[in-house]
């Protein structure tokens, strides 16, 4: 079974080479003429995909298995349709490899961290300064815990002060009204 898409007529002679050299059960990758050339043999069926030469490789064996997947539980005339769909779909590696988007995404957060850090330097802070924010913060946080600490014990003498005074006054009440 042959599945060809796109101009495939200047590569049908090195593909020939390769298909000859195929063992049973390997997978392997010729680059020529900037091109690779990407094989999966399974036992019974070769599946090869020739790619741009810095195209993934992961990703074309990760396309290959996606294919012999299909063809294995597909008729032929569905596996056609299907085999245009995935082709659309791991031609770009972002959309089925974890680690390009991974990297694409560090990408990004470095991109960020870089203008944050241009940002910083723009404004003049250095970072002396921003460790002197940083430790006169620290100083005005305990500062403020230890007056609240003693705001508290003051307030809690003031509340027992108040109830000793209205325990007393209780008791001369009662006193005068025993009377």
């Amino acid at each position: 079974v042959l599945v060809e898409s796109g101009d495939v007529a200047k590569f049908n002679t090195l593909v020939s080479q390769i298909l000859v050299k195929v063992q049973k059960k390997d997978r392997k990758s010729y680059l020529h003429g900037g091109h690779t050339y990407n094989y999966l043999n399974n036992g019974n069926l070769t599946f090869l995909c020739v790619t741009d030469k810095d195209f993934l490789a992961r990703v074309s064996f990760d396309f290959l298995k996606k294919i012999e997947s299909v063809y294995s539980n597909q008729s032929s005339t569905k596996f056609t349709s299907q085999f245009k769909e995935l082709m659309e779909t791991y031609s770009d590696p972002h959309k089925v490899d974890r680690v390009t988007r991974v990297k694409s995404k560090l990408d990004d957060v470095k991109g960020v961290m870089i203008d944050n850090i241009d940002k910083v330097m723009e404004r003049g802070e250095a970072l002396d300064t921003i460790e002197e924010r940083t430790a006169d913060l620290s100083n005005a946080s305990m500062d403020f815990r230890r007056s609240s600490t003693t705001l508290r014990k003051v307030m809690w003498w003031k509340n027992v002060k108040l109830w000793i005074v209205l325990g007393v006054l209780l008791v001369v009440l009662l006193f005068v009204v025993v009377w």
